[in-house]
């Protein structure tokens, strides 16, 4: 017996036109380099971008840091000591419109060398 394959997997996966449903980012996959420099890669999907909000040591919550409309984004903001290392953590969430939608993506700690 044969069974018909299902691709169901990506719940933003569709028969095309711009009225998808994005559900969430669900992650960032990230490279650090010296000085504090932070490479975001993220998939956009059928959305205009994504907002990156970033929170670092002194920071009581997330901050804006940018919208990006296409991967990777670079954080090149210098360390805030420059000879010690920091924590760096990221979020993203999908922007249409200019209207933040769907879930938040998963924080991402990252660990900045001098």
């Amino acid at each position: 017996m044969k069974t018909r394959r299902r691709n169901s997997t990506g719940a933003n996966r569709g028969n095309g036109g711009r009225n998808q449903n994005l559900c969430s980012l669900c992650f960032l996959l990230f490279k650090s380099g010296p000085g504090g420099v932070v490479e975001l890669d993220f998939d956009k999907s059928i959305s205009d971008g994504v907002n990156i909000y970033a929170k670092r040591d002194g920071d009581a919550d997330f901050v804006f840091l940018a919208r990006d409309t296409a991967s990777p984004y670079i954080d090149n903001r210098p360390l805030l000591v420059a000879t010690k290392p920091e924590l760096r953590e990221y979020k993203a969430v999908y922007v249409q419109s200019d209207v933040e939608i769907g879930l938040f993506s998963d924080e991402v700690v990252v660990n900045c060398a001098p």
